[in-house]
């Protein structure tokens, strides 16, 4: 199974009990002994939170976050059976609000 995990809007500032969950859900996914490919959506100062010897974990980089185009291309290109989105905080900072 191919998993999208999107983390583009992963806080840089604090790491809080969102960001642990993540960290711990990929973590168990990636030592499950099933056939599981994990391709996480990432900013490049999340990039090293999870180790490049992981051959489960695919890094899919991006810049801009503002070319929504790009990363739709790019999901549809990586062929994902699943698409896991953290999308409250991404709600947050669209109206202001401060999590």
């Amino acid at each position: 199974m191919r998993i999208g995990v999107n983390l583009l809007n992963l806080s840089q500032d604090r790491f809080g009990g969102i960001e642990q969950y993540v960290e711990n859900l990929i973590w168990h996914l990636v030592n499950m002994g099933e056939e599981l490919k994990l391709f996480l959506f990432l900013t490049r100062p999340n990039r090293d939170i999870f180790p490049d010897h992981l051959t489960k974990l695919k890094r899919v980089m991006f810049r801009d976050l503002g070319k929504l185009s790009k990363i739709h291309k790019t999901i549809h290109d990586c062929q994902l059976d699943l698409w896991f989105s953290l999308c409250i905080g991404h709600i947050f900072r669209i109206f202001r609000f401060h999590l």
